[in-house]
C-alpha cells in the first residue's frame, strides 16, 4: 500500500468516525495519527476539511431529533437561553464592610463569607 493510499484510508476512518463523534483528538487516534497531522490535513486539504464539517452536521442534525428543545436552545444560544448566575456584589461588599466594623469585637479576626454563604443569604 502507497502512502498516498494509506493516508486516504486514514481519513475516510476520520470522516467515519466523525459521523459517531466529532471530536478531533478521538478521530485522530481512531486513524492512528497525531493531533498535529490531523490539524495539518485539514489545513492543507480544503475537500478533507468539507468532508469533516459535513460529518460532524450529519453528527449534529441526528442528534438534534432526539433533544429537548429547552436544551437546545440553552446549548445554541447560550448568551440568550443558558442559565444565569448573578453575584450581588454589593451585597459581598457590605457583608466584608460589616465584618471590618466588628473587628474589634473578635480580637482582631475578620471572618470573610465564601462566595457560596453570600449567594444563599437573602438580600
Amino acid at each position: 500500500m502507497s502512502l498516498a493510499e494509506k493516508h486516504a484510508e486514514q481519513k475516510k476512518i476520520i470522516i467515519d468516525y466523525f459521523r459517531a463523534l466529532p471530536v478531533y483528538k478521538h478521530a485522530a487516534n481512531a486513524a492512528g495519527i497525531t493531533d498535529d497531522t490531523l490539524k495539518k490535513w485539514r489545513d492543507e486539504d480544503p475537500e478533507f476539511s468539507a468532508q469533516l464539517k459535513k460529518a460532524e452536521s450529519e453528527f449534529y442534525g441526528s442528534k438534534v431529533k432526539k433533544a429537548r428543545p429547552e436544551f437546545l436552545l440553552e446549548r445554541l444560544d447560550r448568551e440568550t437561553f443558558g442559565q444565569k448566575e448573578e453575584t450581588n456584589t454589593t451585597n459581598i461588599i457590605a457583608l466584608i464592610l460589616q465584618q471590618y466594623s466588628q473587628e474589634g469585637k473578635n480580637n482582631g479576626v475578620v471572618d470573610i463569607p465564601t462566595v457560596k454563604e453570600i449567594t444563599e443569604r437573602p438580600s
